[in-house]
């Protein structure tokens, strides 16, 4: 039984669905640091469906949004 590719776009008018590992990665962070992220109310919460694990990609980017402050938008860290 093969895997489908999580890479692929979303249905229209479906949220893209990314792993832990997706979401880790694209911040350049652990997995256990994602989990530390959510437990501060830093990012959403993620799905659960069975054993399976997703954040929703527009809910992430929204988080990341409202992080983002003044300073940050200059290149100072947050």
């Amino acid at each position: 039984m093969s895997r489908k590719s999580t890479n692929a776009p979303a249905p229209s008018g479906l949220p893209r669905l990314l792993t832990i590992a997706q979401v880790a990665a694209a911040l350049a962070v652990s997995r256990p640091t994602i989990y530390q992220f959510v437990k501060r109310g830093l990012l959403p919460p993620p799905l659960k469906f069975g054993c399976a694990t997703r954040f929703r990609e527009d809910e992430v980017i929204a988080a990341l949004d409202a992080l983002r402050s003044p300073r940050s938008a200059k290149g100072e860290a947050l």
